[in-house]
């Protein structure tokens, strides 16, 4: 992880060594996007037993991040299994660009219906439904 910045008069760079230590654990998916969203692996592997999840600050947490990392470089004759491991475990910041580029779309929903059409419901954790349904009201009411 490394944030440089000066804004506001601070001239440092902070920065999180890699490692089995590191917040976003040993593989990180680097998605373009504005807002520093990434797949990433995680040191917190307990996280994933529990039922809710929303821990991240937008992140998202990725269970298995080498299956995840095969299936991406899958057309690459450079990389297989081991050789994924070996370049994981010597700790060195790496970059890896796709043989082929993978749109990526995340969906933020607390509604839906399932499969079956039963209406399903979830925590609102961003808080977004208040403004919607604000949005959607004054719509029909103007």
């Amino acid at each position: 992880v490394d944030w440089t910045t000066t804004e506001g008069g601070f001239p440092y760079q902070i920065r999180q060594d890699p490692g089995p230590g590191n917040a976003l654990g040993r593989i990180a998916f680097m998605l373009p996007n504005p807002f520093a969203i990434y797949l990433h692996d995680t040191p917190k592997r307990y996280l994933f037993d529990r039922a809710v999840r929303t821990f991240s600050s937008g992140c998202i947490r990725v269970e298995k991040p080498t299956e995840l990392a095969l299936r991406l470089l899958n057309g690459d004759g450079a990389w297989n299994g081991e050789k994924l491991q070996a370049a994981i475990d010597s700790n060195q910041t790496r970059t890896l660009t796709l043989p082929h580029p993978v749109p990526v779309y995340i969906v933020y929903l607390t509604t839906w219906a399932d499969d079956a059409g039963h209406p399903q419901f979830r925590g609102d954790i961003y808080d977004r439904d208040a403004r919607l349904a604000g949005l959607l009201l004054a719509r029909d009411q103007g």
